[in-house]
């Protein structure tokens, strides 16, 4: 069956037969009928007549019905429609999920019945049953919907319902429905992100470097609808794998600094959420990467580690940068204390970043462990990088005891990559025989004394 429905602008009617049990009157379509109540009987007809937004329906002349509203009024969980209710069993069909609401204590319905309006979905803010009037052959029921404004948000539980309680009558329904359109709460709140790093300019996005200097962010919530802020929040959305960097926050929350201690992206969000739980999001986003200086750089870092653990309790490792094929090599690492003219060490816990200004040549590159790696914790990964790009990247998750030393390989300057290690020296020759110097007589070893018989 057709839903009985029709706009006011069209102005025309419908009539179809319903039952004198359940008159339920769909708001999106279905049609409810009840059990007969008067045999073969009949039914009376019934129709709704439904304003567009904004519209004013025709005035009725009819006697206007006392209206009594519910002790208690838990129905926002009741079938969308208009409902005439006119027995117990009427009412628990209203209910189709099993979790039927307790029928209000105040209504015998042999001499009473309710009248339920129940909105359809959260755009339906508000229904109003605003009054009942009695004619001669037909019972009208006038109901008044708020939809939700433009830009609102409606948190409200269920959909939205009204019920009365009025004298029983077994006539004609005629539903006259008019549609509020509720004002708008204009846009969702927004912000605006800018960023800089030491003395640069404020901008979005910007370009830095792990040279110690931190970057600063400072957002500017936008409201603009007519709800207040209520919360906002700063996140990473995302960092380089490894990255430790952690904000600190300040000026009531729209002000970070964070240090970049790892190349690459770094993508900083700013959430506002205003009364109406309307969420908007900024981004601002930071590039790190590498001089274009035609030297090489080398990054250890530590990878597969949560956010709050414990940068200090890492296993201590040491990398050392050593120069090959040289008689007197030279050793790039944090805890050489004359280092050689070619090695710049930055240290950013757990972070290292190692630059080798100017050279051309191949270096060994090993890991020494302090402390011992067990199994199924942080590693670390060495990365190499040259020209703004990555060249090569390494990782250890093998488990070492305290001094074991990782050999990451042979590291190329002028290109970045890394190749196997060298191999190892072959053993020392054994030194020539000097035949001017005589050669002393091997002793035979003494023999075993005979066994006795």
């Amino acid at each position: 069956m057709k839903v009985p429905t029709v706009t006011a602008s069209a102005r025309r009617m419908f009539t179809y037969g319903v039952s004198l049990g359940l008159v339920s009157l769909g708001v999106a379509g279905s049609i409810g009928l009840g059990a007969v109540a008067l045999g073969c009987a009949a039914p009376p007809p019934y129709y709704v007549v439904r304003g567009m937004p904004g519209e004013r329906l025709p005035a009725v002349s009819g006697d206007p019905m006392r209206l009594q509203h519910p002790s208690q009024e838990r129905y926002g969980q009741a079938k969308s429609g208009y409902h005439v209710v006119h027995s117990l069993d009427d009412w628990k069909r209203l209910f189709p999920s099993g979790d039927v609401a307790p029928a209000p204590a105040e209504v015998n319905f042999s001499k009473k019945m309710i009248i339920l309006a129940v909105g359809d979905g959260r755009k339906t803010t508000d229904v109003k049953v605003t009054k009942v009037l009695d004619t001669a052959s037909t019972l009208h029921i006038f109901v008044r919907e708020s939809l939700e404004g433009e830009g609102c948000k409606n948190e409200n539980e269920g959909n939205a319902y009204d019920a009365v309680i009025t004298d029983r009558l077994d006539k004609n329904v005629l539903v006259h429905v008019e549609v509020e359109r509720g004002s708008s709460c204009g846009a969702a709140p927004t912000a605006q992100i800018t960023c800089r790093q030491g003395a640069g300019a404020w901008t979005n996005p910007i370009a830095a470097q792990p040279n110690g200097s931190p970057v600063e962010c400072e957002a500017v919530p936008q409201v603009t609808g007519s709800f207040a802020l209520v919360e906002q929040s700063w996140r990473f959305s995302q960092v380089p794998n490894g990255s430790a960097s952690k904000m600190a926050f300040s000026k009531n929350n729209t002000h970070v600094t964070f240090p970049v201690d790892l190349f690459g992206t770094y993508v900083l969000s700013f959430d506002v959420v205003d009364e109406a739980r309307r969420r908007g999001t900024a981004q601002a986003t930071v590039e790190v990467l590498p001089p274009k200086d035609g030297d090489t750089y080398v990054q250890i870092a530590w990878t597969k580690f949560e956010a709050n653990d414990d940068l200090t309790a890492f296993p201590r490792v040491n990398l050392r940068i050593t120069e090959d094929g040289k008689p007197n090599p030279g050793v790039c690492a944090k805890d050489v204390v004359r280092k050689p003219d070619f090695c710049d060490v930055r240290e950013q816990i757990p972070t290292v970043l190692f630059h080798l200004k100017g050279a051309r040549d191949k270096f060994l590159l090993e890991t020494v462990y302090t402390d011992e790696r067990a199994k199924g914790g942080p590693y670390i990964c060495v990365r190499t990088f040259i020209n703004g790009a990555k060249a090569a990247d390494a990782c250890d998750d093998v488990p070492r005891p305290a001094e074991a030393v990782w050999t990451v390989g042979l590291l190329d300057a002028r290109s970045g990559k890394l190749g196997p290690p060298p191999p190892p020296p072959p053993p020392a020759a054994a030194p020539p025989v000097d035949p001017k110097k005589p050669v002393k007589p091997v002793k035979p070893p003494p023999k075993a004394p005979a066994k006795k018989k």
